[in-house]
This record gives C-alpha cells, sequence and structure tokens, in this order.
C-alpha cells in the first residue's frame, strides 16, 4: 500500500505541476478521482489500525504468560511450567518484533495520506481558478 500512495503522490503531483491547459470540468473530475484513491487509503488505514491496537493486547497476554503461569502451573509439575514459560518468551519476542514493524508501516501509511489530503487542497485551488 506504502508503493501506491507513493506513486499516486507522484503522479498527482507531475499533473499540478504540468504547465498544459485544462479545464475546470478536468480539475473537478481530477478532485473526484483523487479523493476516491484517497478514500480507498483511508479505509486501508483504518483496517491497519485496528490491527496494530488489537496486536498488542495478544503481546501482553503472552507477557502475562510469562509472569503468572509459571506460579500455577510450578503446583503441578516444574517441567511444564518452565517448558509453557520459554514458549511464552519465544511467541512474545515474535509478537513485540511484529508489532515494532507494523508500527512502522503504520506511521508511513499516515504520513503518505496526509501528503495526499495537502494534494487535495492544490487540485481544489485549481478549479477555483
Amino acid at each position: 500500500m506504502d508503493k501506491k500512495i507513493i506513486q499516486h503522490y507522484r503522479t498527482a503531483k507531475k499533473v499540478l505541476i504540468s504547465k498544459d491547459v485544462r479545464s475546470k470540468e478536468f480539475w473537478r473530475d481530477y478532485l473526484n478521482y483523487h479523493q476516491q484513491k484517497v478514500q480507498n487509503f483511508q479505509h486501508e488505514r483504518q483496517i491497519h489500525l485496528l490491527v496494530t491496537l488489537f496486536w498488542p493486547f495478544l503481546t501482553l497476554f503472552f507477557g502475562f504468560l510469562i509472569i503468572f503461569l509459571p506460579n500455577v502451573f510450578s503446583i503441578i509439575d516444574g517441567n511444564v511450567a518452565s517448558s509453557i514459560q520459554f514458549i511464552s518468551i519465544i511467541i512474545f519476542l515474535i509478537f513485540f518484533i511484529v508489532e515494532l514493524f507494523y508500527l512502522r508501516y503504520y506511521y508511513r501509511l499516515e504520513n503518505g495520506i496526509s501528503k495526499l489530503y495537502d494534494l487535495n487542497d492544490h487540485i481544489f485551488n485549481k478549479i477555483k481558478q
């Protein structure tokens, strides 16, 4: 999605910078097209926001397993508790690393869409001219 936002941004920037004389009708159509693209990117952003917010809950769940579960299983068998704790640590680390990458991706997605908002204003100004 990141690449699509950058590609749309560059294309829109070229259209805005070009010296070609274009009618107001062209700019209205282009504004509708641009707003539709931004709306699709916003939908993608909302889905990624939900995932970005849900993922830490899973990470915290495994963090709590690391802390509290050995106490529960130590009553039954110490080997089972240490095995479950080791597996929980591995899963916690995997989830934590994935969350870091996901936050980085969401940050880039958010910044890309905010750049498209600026283009929206520029296109609207072309209609007013």
